[in-house]
């Protein structure tokens, strides 16, 4: 399983329940491996900045799946996605900026009903959130579902969107 949050700077719940899950896992209880990514960008989460990089002014949402010899957020999004592309299960933690006040929810990246669209229901239904929905490929703005999802990648099982 791999967690990632902290995509944008301004995001700091993401980041508190990452943290957290880290100080309170428990690896030898563990079956598989847990990567988490608590803030992918030190620089724009140092900096506080809501959206875009501090450092190349992009979104890092839509630059995936990177370019190691490209800008700083194609170089950091590279460098994720070689560490996520093989997860089972794939959490994009999101929350509300800090003049941001968004109820809780699970956005599920659904290209088609089977087994993969069955876990990753399984999987939204885990969290204790008022929300859970279904949002096709073509309504997923984000590139990090659209690319997990794909049938060019088949890297990625089951995935969500959650805003904490």
């Amino acid at each position: 399983m791999a967690i990632i949050s902290g995509v944008h700077g301004g995001e700091f719940s993401g980041p508190l329940a990452a943290t957290r899950l880290i100080r309170t896992v428990d690896p030898d209880v563990l079956a598989g491996r847990l990567l988490i990514v608590p803030v992918l960008s030190t620089q724009a989460f140092m900096q506080r900045n809501m959206q875009l990089s501090p450092v190349d002014q992009r979104e890092v949402h839509f630059v995936w799946p990177g370019n190691p010899t490209g800008t700083y957020s194609d170089a950091l999004i590279d460098l994720l996605f070689g560490a996520v592309k093989d997860a089972d299960f794939l959490l994009d933690l999101h929350a509300g900026e800090m003049a941001q006040a968004l109820a809780p929810y699970v956005v599920v990246p659904w290209l088609a009903d089977g087994p993969l669209w069955e876990a990753s229901l399984t999987l939204a239904k885990a969290f204790d959130v008022p929300f859970v929905a279904r949002r096709t490929l073509a309504e997923t703005p984000l590139a990090l579902p659209k690319r997990c999802t794909t049938a060019e990648s088949r890297m990625c099982g089951p995935r969500l969107a959650a805003t904490v």
